[in-house]
């Protein structure tokens, strides 16, 4: 059973490190509303989650002082619920459900889409998608099953704006 989802994504990127057009913001509106109906059979309800685009140094310190790794990395997700994935019960009662942040990190977005010979845009949109299901309780590092699992679900929201 399909319910509407509204997703409000709010971009921060003070630094301008990162172009990203009203239409693709839509296409990662768009992968959200039909993760949050797919995998944790969402409530009917409106929600809202923010997507940081960050320079390396800011990504340094947030990965040293929440994971306790001197490094930047790729994206950081930070849930507001432990897991929305197998039960939706602990969605607050409210008309707009914060989900939490995704911070990106532009530098090593741009270095990976280069090794991986595909557009920033591409790469933006599978670490967009690999943090929102962070957000949603997924967790690849818990088993090579949770793993696969993960992936599969990055390929299926792929494919939400790709058709292929």
């Amino acid at each position: 059973m399909n319910i509407f989802v509204n997703l409000k994504l709010e971009i921060i990127d003070e630094a301008s490190l990162f172009n990203l057009s009203d239409r693709d913001k839509g296409k990662l509106i768009q992968m959200s509303s039909f993760a949050l109906n797919k995998y944790i059979q969402s409530v009917d309800r409106d929600f809202s989650l923010a997507l940081h685009f960050l320079d390396d140094e800011q990504m340094c310190e947030l990965n040293f002082k929440y994971r306790s790794k001197d490094s930047t990395t790729d994206v950081l997700s930070f849930p507001i619920y432990d897991s929305l994935r197998h039960s939706s019960k602990e969605i607050q009662n409210t008309p707009l459900v914060e989900l939490g942040d995704i911070f990106i990190s532009i530098p090593v977005l741009k270095k990976q889409a280069k090794e991986f010979k595909i557009s920033d845009l591409s790469e933006l949109f599978h670490l967009y998608v690999h943090g929102f299901l962070h957000i949603l309780g997924f967790d690849h590092e818990i088993s090579d099953f949770e793993e696969k699992v993960m992936q599969d679900c990055e390929k299926t929201m792929l494919r939400v704006i790709t058709g292929s």
